[in-house]
């Protein structure tokens, strides 16, 4: 899926991607990334299927396809929209991308702390939490 939709100055195609880089710099909380691949594509499916009855409405016996092919589930005598079916960031992609400096520590000033290594800012998955002290964190930017 473009990632050119979510930012356009980004050397990116790919959503899943833009939102590692995202992460990796800092955006905050997890609403504020472009939704993952997954999530894209459950509403492409629900925004196409309404689309599908828009355009055909002033058809008088419409074929209409099963809403639970388009991004739906049938939750007893409802629909219901599935918004995703896979997590948004993996276990190993967190980890591999947050440091462990814990209170007590260098706090993130020293080539141990692996965002100061990478000369990334830490985020808020790191451990460091309150204490941090990663220089890299002034130059990125606030949340």
């Amino acid at each position: 899926m473009q990632a050119v939709v979510y930012n356009p100055s980004e050397d990116t195609n790919d959503v899943q991607s833009l939102r590692c880089t995202q992460f990796r710099k800092g955006a905050g909380k997890p609403e504020n990334l472009p939704p993952t691949r997954d999530a894209l594509r459950h509403h492409i499916l629900r925004a196409n299927y309404q689309a599908f009855i828009w355009r055909t409405s002033n058809v008088a016996n419409q074929q209409i396809p099963c809403p639970t092919t388009s991004g739906w589930t049938l939750s007893q005598t409802s629909l219901t929209p599935i918004l995703m079916t896979q997590d948004g960031l993996s276990a190993d992609c967190v980890a591999a991308t947050t440091c462990r400096c814990k209170e007590g520590g260098p706090h993130c000033r020293t080539g141990h702390c692996l965002c100061q290594k990478s000369r990334l800012r830490c985020t808020r998955a790191c451990l460091c939490g309150d204490w941090c002290s990663n220089p890299c964190n002034d130059d990125a930017g606030s949340d």
